[in-house]
């Protein structure tokens, strides 16, 4: 890694910390270059177009910040990019045409992805289900692996695992139910209710968890899921476990904001996936 940016400042605190690089904790609206390097990695906000966000509108200003990434990439010019976003994202905007909702192209990504061609990449639009790839999670996201039009190389969807999806036991089911500080094992006193919403349904030891949210903090405090024995909320070292971070992964930050960051995290697992799909290519 030769670079790294994020606005948040405790996000940038915990990632300096396990990654060893200091982020440029500023919007990267204000960024004029980046260093040379070979791939831009690019998560932009998925709040604006989440399934989960009743509120969700094309217009939703966080929805146009992959302009900034089309901006980098025209810039300097690197042999690949990775650009994740929500399952959302694909229906946005709605569908222009029956083979547009058949192959879930809404015209927003509709739009996206003409613009990462013009920027001179041939863009590879899938839907991974992170479950099957070893993740003990029922998350799904939409990953683009954009490579570079004169390079010719072809990037391909890598198969799903052909083990068992991991479960709820298999993430967490040696964490006790005591705090233990010293290993981020602690959490959301919030009380629990057993709704069936978001944040509040029942989860079982012999399934994956649901997808981690990246709500928390600044905006209405943590969602975090109810542990499977319903006694309490999951601790942030449960959560750290569900996206797959080893246990000397230490995070910065409020207890709000730590669980923020991992919901809005790609679980390492699923990154190092990509990461072979792109030494693959070449």
């Amino acid at each position: 890694m030769v670079y790294a940016n994020d606005f948040d400042a405790e996000a940038c605190a915990t990632y300096e910390r396990n990654l060893g690089l200091k982020p440029q904790c500023c919007d990267i609206a204000t960024v004029e270059t980046i260093p040379d390097c070979d791939v831009i990695l690019s998560g932009c906000p998925c709040q604006g177009a989440s399934l989960a966000n009743p509120a969700r509108c094309e217009e939703d200003p966080r929805n146009g910040l992959y302009l900034q990434m089309i901006r980098l990439i025209e810039l300097k010019q690197p042999k690949f990019f990775v650009f994740e976003n929500v399952r959302g994202m694909m229906s946005l905007g709605g569908y222009e045409t029956k083979a547009d909702k058949k192959a879930q192209r809404g015209r927003v990504l509709k739009k996206i992805i003409s613009d990462f061609e013009r920027a001179g990449y041939v863009p590879h639009c899938h839907l991974f289900k992170m479950v099957e790839y070893g993740v003990p999670q029922t998350r799904e996201r939409v990953i683009i692996l954009g490579v570079r039009k004169d390079l010719g190389y072809d990037v391909k969807k890598p198969p799903p695992l052909t083990t068992p999806p991991r479960t709820l036991t298999d993430a967490i089911g040696d964490l006790g139910h005591e705090e233990d500080p010293s290993t981020q094992h602690v959490g959301s006193k919030c009380k629990v209710r057993r709704t069936g919403y978001v944040g509040e349904r029942d989860l079982y030891w012999d399934k994956p968890s649901p997808t981690l949210l990246g709500r928390g903090s600044r905006t209405g405090g943590p969602n975090a899921h109810i542990h499977p024995d319903y006694r309490r909320r999951m601790t942030i070292r449960e959560y750290a476990r569900i996206q797959t971070f080893p246990d000397d992964f230490w995070l910065e930050g409020s207890v709000c904001s730590m669980y923020r960051q991992l919901g809005n995290a790609v679980p390492p697992v699923f990154s190092e996936v990509l990461k072979n799909a792109i030494l693959s290519a070449t």
